[in-house]
């Protein structure tokens, strides 16, 4: 049940004292349930359903009906039955004294639809957040508080896996002033699904002890952009992520300012088909020699530029396959100066046919030895791509699509042209699409000359 779609206004029911500038209670857990008009007994009755297992809970509640406050409920799950009525109605639940939180996850869907609203997480102590609010569809988030997460019960404590997730129509999620974060351990997507999601600010959170957030916002956004911030979050031991992965969309420039990725293992598919026009500056990103892989980094992602800084360490990194391949946008990506690629095997098709692409800084120093797969510039179009002549190229003849459908610059496409001769390969096959050459006596064509004198097959432009 999709509430809302119905054009009968919902009649909302007050609590006493919260009517004519009464208030909202702050230490109270505040929620809103819609009930659909005329509904049979089980489309009227709502459950909290809570953390199994081990339960701090001794709560009163106020149903929101005038029906009479129950007191002192130490139950996992609480059920209330509403009243038949003929209209849509809006019920505000307000809870006191110890509730443990819910757990939505453990609820039927159709029960999942009725909660409409969370309003504030007052005082209690919450007993856990793992899939606190799972598919809750309808539920909108307007809480300016956080919860106090001091005294999270043990098979709950590390997990905020499934958070939020499938809450696809929350707008805002400001969560920035929550704290005790650092017990946690797994936040699997835990804000997957929210495809509404315009604002997310989780800056400073402490997640010391993450080690996985595999997908966490997968499809964030999706529907019309998300302006992540995600500054100045420690995340020193997750090893693995995906975190951008697949319809997660950026509405604006995301902030990622002094993101620690310090425990990263691995960044496949980090952001691969992330939607956004957007500059992703990662210049204050810290990750470390740990990387193996950047295969599919951001394959098919919208973005506009990626820009990496000197935190960001490539010496361990052996793979880069088609890590920006097929981005429609992408114009720019740099690399810090000093980039160490002397790990790399398989740069095959790492910028495919990004058409767009403008420059490509690869650094100032270059050392390609061991790379055997290639056909990585291919299908740029004019783009300026910083060859050095000291670059290390030894794998000379896997070179036949190189720059297949690409111009570099001519002074670039010399330094390549040495740079090969510097190598010493006896031959080769260079595909260096339309590429132009100084012409002799130009170091260019020299260098040019010398390689088909030793039995290379070069294609390209001819001199300039």
């Amino acid at each position: 049940m999709k509430i809302g779609v119905s054009n009968t206004i919902p009649n909302i029911v007050t609590l006493p004292g919260q009517g004519g500038g009464g208030g909202l209670d702050p230490a109270a857990f505040v929620t809103e349930w819609t009930i659909a008009a005329g509904g049979d007994a089980a489309a009227r009755t709502i459950t909290l359903y809570g953390h199994g297992g081990i339960t701090l809970n001794n709560y009163d509640v106020d149903w929101g009906d005038g029906t009479a406050i129950e007191t002192g409920i130490t139950t996992v799950d609480k059920t209330h039955e509403y009243a038949s009525d003929a209209s849509i109605q809006t019920y505000t639940v307000t809870i006191t004294d110890q509730f443990g939180g819910l757990r939505m996850q453990r609820s039927p869907q159709a029960n999942r639809d009725k909660l409409t609203k969370f309003v504030n997480w007052g005082t209690s102590q919450i007993n856990g957040v793992y899939g606190m609010f799972y598919s809750c569809s309808n539920m909108l988030y307007e809480a300016t508080d956080a919860p106090d997460l001091t005294n999270l019960i043990a098979q709950y404590k590390d997990n905020f896996t499934y958070g939020f997730y499938g809450c696809s129509s929350i707008v805002n999620l400001d969560l920035s002033g929550w704290s005790n974060v650092d017990s946690f351990t797994n936040m699997t997507e835990t804000f997957r699904g929210t495809d509404n999601l315009a604002t997310l600010n989780l800056s400073g959170w402490d997640l010391a002890n993450v080690t996985t957030m595999y997908r966490c916002f997968y499809g964030a956004g999706n529907a019309v952009g998300c302006d992540f911030n995600l500054s100045n979050i420690n995340l020193p031991n997750c090893t693995t992520g995906q975190l951008f992965r697949s319809a997660c969309k950026f509405s604006v420039d995301p902030n990622f300012t002094n993101f620690d990725l310090s425990g990263f293992t691995n960044m496949t598919t980090f952001f691969s088909d992330s939607d956004g026009a957007v500059d992703i500056d990662l210049s204050t990103v810290d990750f470390t020699s740990a990387i193996t892989s950047f295969s599919s980094f951001a394959t098919n992602s919208e973005a506009t530029s990626f820009t990496f800084g000197s935190g960001s360490d490539f010496s361990g990194i052996t793979t880069y396959s088609s890590a920006f391949s097929a981005c429609p946008n992408l114009e720019t990506v740099t690399f810090p100066p000093l980039t160490d690629f002397s790990s790399c095997t398989n740069l095959y098709r790492v910028f495919y046919n990004c058409s767009n692409m403008s420059t490509i800084d690869l650094g100032t120093i270059q050392d390609f030895g061991l790379v055997t797969n290639w056909q990585t510039f291919r299908g740029l179009g004019d783009c300026s791509i910083n060859f050095l002549t000291t670059t290390n190229i030894q794998s000379t003849t896997a070179l036949n699509n190189l720059l297949y459908q690409t111009k570099i610059e001519t002074a670039q496409y010399d330094n390549l042209l040495q740079a090969l001769v510097t190598a010493g390969n006896s031959s080769g096959n260079l595909g260096a699409g339309t590429s132009t050459y100084t012409a002799s006596p130009g170091a260019g064509g020299v260098a040019r000359a010398a390689l088909v004198t030793a039995g290379w097959t070069i294609t390209d432009g001819g001199a300039a």
